[in-house]
């Protein structure tokens, strides 16, 4: 199995759990508002942490293979990774007690903020070693962890989100233990300020870059927060969601696919090319397949409260077309953080001002417009400076007949049921 493959396994087995996680919810009977809690308690989660996480994990896969002293560069990596997430645990901490807004949850959510936090890193230590197998066992026993301690807290205290946000705590405190008993043999615990300012230097531009594009969801639910209430948060949050299928492969795909770049550049290109074929060829029809059945999906998994989170399901599916092209998989190999950093910067000014304006004619279904949009500007813009820059034609990269086609099918089958069903 390779490290693409076992990366893949591992955030669709996470995503898959959360998602379960999310119809038990709404199968044990807790009402929308409720539920809207849940889907609170991980927005402020992720709201403080993505783009630092994404930022120095992916900067570190293109540094490592340029290290000779691994170990001192992975402690150095830990201790930035400590540093950041106690800022960001005291930033919750005093904007809670001294804005005035009032999160009842907050003694439990900064404790899972900084051990869920630092757990990411075990999926990117077997990256950097290499190391399949492992990282599919460690899939598998952290997520059935998970599924069993949450189905324990419904079956004997459901409704209580107190009960349900600890076994979340427990959950990434095991991650920890685990991640713990990988890096201990592996480290040499010596401070270098040179080695950090190193890091910093490439994985700043990229924190901001991926602030800027990744706070695009935030914004979205910071927007539905002002102009709806919780139970349209709690639809909007069950609708805006790509198949878990694309968003994962791909992400996965492109992570694992950094230290390859980042070697050797001429041998990656057809890489990438040869798997984004594959890709294409499996997520496309599934996609395909889910925008015609999205209605009775919704109904069938959740119940007919959420059938206005179908609509907004199918404009996210088209994002598809845009996941499957990986111009930022060259560019982060290559270091070229900055230049994401301002691609990122142009995303988001779009995103945002187009969401604010057509929430006010599609409401919920104008945010997700906006969204997709805001990608499309993405990905044509770092496709053209990899091109005109780089010297790098898309077609190296891209399998451009292939994906052209399936475009016109999902677009076709989009309006098609848009208009007729």
């Amino acid at each position: 199995m390779s490290t693409t493959t076992a990366l893949q396994f591992y955030q669709l087995s996470r995503y898959g759990s959360f998602l379960l996680i999310s119809v038990l919810l709404v199968k044990f009977g807790l009402p929308q508002d409720v539920i809207g809690k849940y889907e609170t308690f991980l927005f402020i989660a992720g709201i403080v942490s993505f783009f630092w996480i994404g930022g120095l994990l992916n900067t570190s896969l293109s540094i490592y293979p340029e290290k000779e002293d691994k170990g001192k560069f992975l402690f150095n990596l830990i201790f930035s990774l400590s540093f950041i997430n106690g800022l960001a645990c005291s930033a919750v901490f005093f904007y809670f007690h001294f804005s005035g807004d009032f999160f009842p949850y907050i003694n439990i959510l900064i404790p899972y903020i900084f051990l869920n936090n630092l757990s990411f890193l075990v999926e990117y230590v077997y990256l950097m070693k290499k190391n399949s197998t492992r990282l599919f066992i460690y899939s598998i026993l952290i997520h059935s962890a998970l599924l069993f301690l949450v189905c324990l807290c419904l079956f004997t205290v459901a409704g209580d989100l107190r009960v349900l946000f600890w076994s979340l705590v427990i959950y990434a405190a095991l991650k920890c233990s685990w991640l713990l008993l990988q890096v201990w043999p592996l480290m040499r615990f010596q401070l270098d300020l040179k080695e950090i300012s190193y890091l910093w230097k490439y994985a700043t531009p990229l924190i901001l870059s991926m602030l800027l594009a990744g706070s695009g969801e935030y914004i979205d639910g910071l927007i539905i927060k002002y102009y709806f209430n919780d139970s349209a948060f709690a639809i909007f949050r069950y609708g805006a969601k790509e198949l878990p299928l694309v968003l994962l492969v791909a992400n996965s795909f492109s992570t694992s696919t950094i230290p390859k770049v980042a070697e050797n550049l001429e041998h990656s290109l057809p890489y990438i090319k040869r798997n984004s074929y594959l890709l294409i060829h499996l997520l496309f029809p599934i996609s395909i397949i889910l925008i015609a059945c999205s209605d009775w999906l919704y109904v069938f998994v959740f119940d007919d409260e959420f059938l206005q989170s179908a609509s907004l399901f199918r404009i996210y599916i088209l994002l598809v077309i845009f996941r499957l092209m990986f111009p930022q998989t060259i560019l982060i190999g290559l270091k070229k953080t900055k230049v994401l950093m301002s691609i990122s910067a142009i995303e988001i000014l779009l995103n945002v001002s187009l969401s604010l304006y057509f929430v006010q004619f599609w409401g919920l279904r104008g945010i997700a417009i906006a969204t997709v949009i805001a990608y499309f500007a993405d990905k044509v813009i770092s496709a053209g400076y990899v091109y005109f820059t780089l010297n790098i034609n898309p077609r190296k990269y891209i399998p451009m007949k292939t994906l052209s086609f399936y475009t016109f099918i999902l677009l076709l089958s989009y309006y098609l049921v848009v208009q007729f069903v």
